[in-house]
């Protein structure tokens, strides 16, 4: 029998507003991990670059996932090999555009995170800034009027507005990482969207934000039936992953 892949996001769902993974939930990780590593892999998947994961997270921690989807399905990782998922003369398009996009000098960007295939803009850092869904809006008027904007779309997290090339999405990465294996998924924005649609089964933490809730159709976690949909847990962020992972464990 194949092993199903668990696809977990990062920024909202494993980490918490802080950025953090509490070491008292990633022990209760670690006891589920070893529940579920026979019957599933695990993967991250992040709008975030590998370098990210390496800062947030420990090794040992990290040694739990056969590899992680990155840049919101542009890049992957996978036993130690990085892969760009994006057609060649893009990366050439992206660039540009990111430079364009600094020249704007947008108030509300704190920073440019590096990216090899997409343009990632962090509106929010762990100590402070505002939500990326307030400033959408004006990186949507920016592309509206650029030469680029053909081949490519916006969409945010609760940290960052990215802009992605338009054939990839977090379901794509996920995608090829499965391999015609049922994908369950644990996400909670809308640069997940994609991916909490066309999961077999797919997991949202209490925190997950307004617009996604609002996109999907979804049951409480009290209504889980073992089978496919979208539950929304009880628990925010990690406390979240873990009550999910809990129950995939029975």
């Amino acid at each position: 029998m194949k092993k199903q892949i668990i696809a977990i996001d990062l920024h909202g769902t494993l980490l918490n507003e802080e950025w953090l993974l509490p070491q008292s939930q990633q022990e209760e990780f670690y006891l589920v991990f070893d529940k579920l590593k026979n019957d599933c892999d695990f993967y991250i998947c992040t709008g975030n670059d590998y370098s990210f994961l390496t800062r947030y997270l420990s090794e040992e921690f990290l040694s739990c996932f056969q590899g992680f989807v990155l840049e919101t399905g542009a890049v992957s990782w996978q036993a130690g090999v990085e892969k760009v998922l994006i057609d060649i003369d893009l990366i050439d398009k992206i660039k540009s555009l990111e430079s364009d996009l600094k020249r704007e000098d947008f108030r509300f960007i704190h920073y440019f995170a590096t990216r090899k295939a997409s343009v990632s803009m962090f509106t929010h850092t762990e100590k402070r800034g505002t939500a990326p869904i307030q400033h959408v809006h004006q990186i949507q008027a920016f592309m509206q009027h650029h030469p680029l904007e053909e081949h490519f779309k916006i969409t945010y997290s609760n940290v960052a507005i990215d802009i992605i090339p338009k054939q990839v999405n977090k379901y794509t990465g996920a995608l090829q990482m499965a391999q015609g294996r049922k994908i369950i998924s644990l996400l909670d924005s809308m640069n997940d969207y994609d991916l909490a649609i066309n999961s077999d089964l797919c997991f949202l933490p209490a925190n997950s934000s307004k617009e996604l809730l609002a996109s999907i159709e979804y049951k409480s976690i009290d209504e889980y039936d073992q089978k496919t949909g979208v539950y929304l847990c009880k628990n925010s962020f990690s406390e979240g992953v873990l009550e999910a992972l809990k129950l995939l464990s029975l």
